[in-house]
């Protein structure tokens, strides 16, 4: 099994940047790697709370 981790711009949905996994990959961690990758071109994020949990459990 694959998974797809996107983020996607709300306004016109063009996906931003995105990964593919295995089953065993950290939804959470992936996000957030993801995240890294393109934190300068967002200036908001919306996750679901195990990103967030995770972003400040690292901060």
């Amino acid at each position: 099994m694959i998974k797809l981790h996107a983020v996607i711009n709300i306004k016109n949905f063009n996906i931003i940047d995105h990964s593919i996994t295995d089953e065993y990959t950290n939804d959470a961690m992936e996000g957030i790697n993801i995240i890294r990758r393109i934190k300068n071109r967002i200036n908001k994020l919306y996750s679901d709370k195990g990103i967030i949990t995770k972003l400040f459990a690292m901060s």
